[in-house]
């Protein structure tokens, strides 16, 4: 392991070698590396940059201090907008920082979607609107910027999906508010597709993906990441449950469906169907232009609708069912055959069997599987999921949080000016990119080479020591 970190005395990380070693193995899944001692103090020296009087402090005060950077995010990016450069500001960069800060953000962004559904009358509605812009727009920008630089955390499928329906939201309410202002007719139109409801599903969508979201960074704490873990690998059992199930409740529900949709044909209710359809005929004159069906005059229970017939089914996991709803008691009601009305009981007394002691019980033994697995090397796992989230924060940008984050700093401002003084001089973009890569260039190209040096030397010492042993044994 060692080795393989080209760990020395020497724990910096020049340009992230390390790291992106690191970042190799947890995306290959190699957790006996990642949980290594070694690459736990790689984290740990990393993960307390620039304040490493807290790393080997004692949990409580690690808590405290993580509140109170939590509550001072505010004064904390202000300091960073003005003094970026000092030691008071480069401490800032700090991953430990860097997620305390981040966590203020998201408690205040989910407390904002919150008040907008509690003050949609009140006249600080506009501000919460605006600040939920403001939030979304920042992610959005944090994003990019991880894209940009080949973060880690860049293309995260959840939190693409997150933004991407915020996004699609905003996008869909602002498209309303600019269609209302060219015609006022449409505040009033109620049609399925109109804007203002669909940007209200998927802001639906995203508040639940919020939620998830934010819940995720508790994966650093000792106590509740283990739980996160058994959690996650229940709902990936749910998932797996559902399936089966859904082709039992589907096929169950099209059986009764159709039973319930096959009565007799001399039903009271439908000898009027047939006397009021033979009247209409007779003031027609015609076989056409019939207003009215049987299900008019006639009532077949809730089984004879298949959505109906699956709803009602699926509640009964729940306890919800009685043998006597299988009756259609209806004044109107349709007569059934008697083999009808008992083939449809013992067909949903196999389904409850089936369903609950058999389907239900087999989910609950997979959810105890699934929590005594991940208990049972539940060190290993946390310290690699842990490591995982832990990541997202080492490299080196992404100091503010949103909304903070759309505050241009002097630093960006003067690099912004370095650039475009570049560009204008026609030296362009790859001035730019040379000027940057040069530094630590020279320390980056040694401890490189010192590296494929190492590993070299001990894969050659790893095929003598097995050529040694083949020899022994032929011997």
């Amino acid at each position: 392991v060692m080795t393989v970190l080209n760990v020395s005395d020497n724990m910096e990380d020049i340009r992230g070698v390390r790291m992106r070693l690191l970042q190799r193995a947890l995306q290959v899944g190699q957790k006996k590396l990642v949980v290594h001692d070694k690459c736990q103090e790689l984290l740990n020296l990393q993960w307390y940059r620039h304040l490493h009087g807290l790393l080997y402090s004692s949990a409580w005060k690690k808590y405290l201090a993580s509140w109170l950077l939590t509550s001072l995010t505010p004064v904390i990016a202000i300091l960073y907008l003005v003094i970026p450069t000092t030691s008071i500001g480069q401490s800032f960069t700090s991953p430990f920082v860097k997620f305390s800060t981040k966590g203020w953000s998201w408690m205040l962004f989910l407390h904002i979607m919150v008040s907008l559904n509690s003050n949609q009358e009140s006249g600080s509605a506009y501000v919460y609107i605006a600040a939920y812009f403001c939030w979304v727009l920042g992610m959005a920008w944090e994003e990019v910027k991880d894209i940009w630089t080949g973060s880690a955390d860049a293309w995260n499928k959840w939190d693409l999906l997150l933004l991407v329906c915020h996004m699609t939201s905003i996008g869909c309410y602002i498209g309303g508010v600019v269609a209302i202002q060219r015609d006022p007719g449409l505040l009033a139109n109620a049609d399925e597709v109109n804007p203002f409801f669909i940007a209200t599903y998927l802001l639906a969508m995203a508040v639940i993906l919020s939620y998830a979201r934010f819940m995720s960074m508790f994966m650093v704490s000792e106590t509740i990441g283990p739980l996160l873990l058994s959690m996650v690998k229940m709902i990936v059992d749910i998932c797996r449950f559902i399936i089966v199930f859904s082709v039992v409740i589907v096929g169950f529900a099209c059986a009764l469906q159709r039973l319930y949709s096959s009565p007799k044909a001399d039903s009271e209710c439908f000898l009027e169907y047939h006397q009021a359809l033979q009247y209409q005929r007779e003031a027609n004159n015609t076989s056409t232009n019939v207003n009215f069906t049987a299900t008019d005059f006639c009532y077949y229970g809730d089984f004879a609708h298949l959505h109906h017939s699956i709803f009602y089914l699926f509640w009964t996991l729940y306890g919800k069912f009685e043998l006597s709803d299988l009756d259609v008691t209806s004044p109107n009601a349709v007569k059934f055959p008697v083999v009808s009305t008992w083939l449809s009981r013992i067909l949903f007394i196999v389904y409850i069997t089936i369903s609950i002691i058999i389907l239900l019980n087999m989910l609950i033994a997979m959810m105890s599987d699934s929590f005594s697995s991940v208990s049972s090397d539940a060190v290993t796992k946390w310290y690699f999921s842990r490591s995982r989230e832990m990541l997202k924060y080492i490299p080196k940008g992404r100091t503010l949080p949103p909304p903070f984050n759309l505050i241009p700093t002097p630093k960006s401002i003067w690099y912004f000016i370095k650039w475009l003084t570049l560009l204008c001089s026609g030296q362009g973009t790859g001035k730019v990119r040379t000027l940057h890569i040069q530094k630590d260039e020279i320390e980056f190209h040694q401890t490189l080479q010192k590296y494929k040096v190492t590993v070299k030397r001990l894969s050659s010492r790893y095929l003598l020591a097995y050529s040694l042993h083949q020899g022994q044994a032929a011997q």
